[in-house]
């Protein structure tokens, strides 16, 4: 038995697992090589050969495609980096959480239609729609500042799980009474609300600066969101109901907050199944970081920059918010479109919104790559882009705006124009202070959330009959007004500069000071 012991050493045992395994992997890649030639029908044999199992009526086109997946799969896990999986997993998450935020827009025009099934009151229309930017109001800070110091992992997970949770309960809240639709929907707000920022932090730590600008765009694909939403709504409603909007969308949100759970970590150094190659680069590329648990908010608060970030991005959420809410009535009231149709063209503008932001943030990192412009420049250039063209677009609707071309085409273009939001605003708090970008985020959130909420009352001041375009055009004034006054604010106090509070080396350096003294 010693010398059995002394053959089959650690080391031994070792190789012999490393060829057996091996030769398992290359026997599962093969076997299909050899076993299609028994598998597909051979026109021209022997019928009097024998059978060995069922054949296929294959052409040499099906062949190849069915030897050819092995290798498709391979590739793609080559390709899925951790990094990858990431970007994907953020474009899912900001799918998910608009997709439960979006959903009342569309299917509260079926709801009401039949009086008799919900005998709301205008108001209480315009309040359950702005119950869930109360949460929002409530949710972003909280949400962003807690994914600074426990990391984006466990927050996006917590949030997205009560998020679909909270959506899947919107249909049986709906039937028992409105107070309790209209807590739940402000559930779902303050989940959503949180979820915002919490991305934000994870972003330094996994992404160069030179692709800083490019990784947000996938912000944006919250307006995929959007479009899936609005476009399949319609027709699902049509067939099955209102309540299947929200099941479908609390579903997926779910799927989704275990999926974030298994496949993202905080940073490369904490991911179990990172390459070593990639880990390295990513090392080389990015500065480590640290986070104090006690954030800077006398700074934070007092800064221009903040402020600038602030205001700007609330005029681009003013932009959405009432795009999000009306559109649809819009559609509905003043150019007389059928559920179907409203559904698919009120999805139109938001996918816009996420095309412009892809093609304009790999153009601002291609900019940043090559010094064509300093930073803030490029910054202001798209800024500037964005809010003129919102105002100029919202003019013309006001003056032609219920005619259904010069209407749909101007919807399109005024979410387009948002879409530049990701490389002008959205990039900038990744420039001046990435280490606080989800408590400032969720500073913006905030006030986004109030100016959605905003956008309700304002539609419930002006447009006392939806029916009438006139009080319609009242509406599109106040956004062009408010789009110019955003660009003025960012133009005037923005900054593209690394903020002195956001790193903790002055703080580090007196410490050791005070710690030095205390020795002598």
């Amino acid at each position: 038995m010693a010398k059995n012991s002394e053959i089959l050493t650690c080391q031994r045992v070792l190789s012999l697992m490393v060829i057996m395994g091996f030769m398992i992997h290359h026997m599962i890649r093969i076997n299909i090589s050899i076993a299609i030639v028994e598998m597909v029908v051979r026109n021209n044999s022997n019928t009097s050969l024998e059978s060995h199992g069922p054949r296929y009526n294959w052409d040499e086109e099906a062949k190849n495609d069915i030897l050819g997946y092995f290798f498709w799969g391979y590739l793609i896990t080559q390709y899925l980096t951790c990094t990858r999986i990431l970007a994907i997993m953020v474009i899912l998450c900001y799918i998910f959480q608009y997709m439960s935020r979006i959903n009342m827009s569309i299917a509260i025009v079926d709801m009401t239609s039949n009086s008799t099934q919900f005998n709301w009151t205008k108001n209480q229309k315009h309040d359950i729609l702005g119950s869930l930017f109360w949460g929002f109001v409530f949710g972003p800070i909280p949400g962003g500042r807690l994914a600074e110091i426990y990391g984006a992992r466990i927050v996006l997970t917590v949030v997205m799980f009560l998020n679909g949770f909270l959506t899947l309960l919107t249909p049986p809240a709906a039937y028992l009474n409105y107070y309790c639709l209209w807590c739940v929907r402000f559930g779902v707000g303050l989940s959503a609300g949180a979820a915002f920022p919490a991305v934000f932090p994870i972003v330094p730590k996994w992404i160069p600066a030179k692709n800083i600008s490019k990784f947000m765009s996938h912000i944006l694909a919250s307006q995929v969101g959007l479009t899936l939403t609005l476009s399949f709504s319609g027709i699902l409603i049509d067939y099955w109901g209102w309540p299947c909007v929200f099941y479908i969308s609390g579903s997926m949100t779910m799927l989704g907050s275990f999926s974030w759970f298994y496949l993202i970590y905080d940073s490369p150094q904490k991911h179990p199944r990172i390459k070593k190659d990639e880990l390295e680069k990513l090392e080389k590329e990015i500065a480590k970081t640290t986070v104090k648990k006690r954030s800077p908010w006398p700074k934070i608060l007092t800064s221009r920059p903040v402020w600038a970030f602030i205001v700007s991005y609330s005029g681009v959420l003013f932009n959405v918010n009432t795009a999000v809410n009306y559109l649809p009535l819009y559609l509905d009231q003043i150019l007389n479109f059928d559920i179907k149709t409203n559904g698919g063209l009120s999805g139109l503008p938001f996918l816009a919104t996420y095309c412009t932001a892809v093609f304009t943030c790999c153009l601002a990192d291609r900019w940043r790559r090559l010094n064509t412009f300093s930073v803030f420049t490029i910054r202001t250039i798209f800024a500037g882009t964005l809010f003129w063209g919102c105002f100029t677009v919202l003019t013309i609707l006001s003056f032609w705006g219920y005619n259904r071309i010069v209407a749909i085409v101007a919807l399109i273009l005024w979410q387009a124009f948002c879409g530049l939001s990701s490389a002008a605003i959205l990039s900038n708090v990744m420039d001046f202070a990435p280490n606080y970008s989800g408590s400032i985020n969720g500073i913006s959130a905030t006030f986004g959330g109030f100016a959605g909420y905003l956008s309700t009352k304002l539609f419930s001041a002006f447009v006392k009959n939806e029916h009438s375009f006139e009080q319609w055009q009242f509406l599109f004034w106040i956004l062009a007004c408010a789009n110019v006054v955003s660009f003025l604010v960012f133009i005037c106090f923005g900054t593209s500069e690394l903020q002195e509070w956001n790193s903790n080396r002055v703080d580090e350096e007196t410490e050791a000071t005070e710690q030095i003294k205390l020795d002598c």
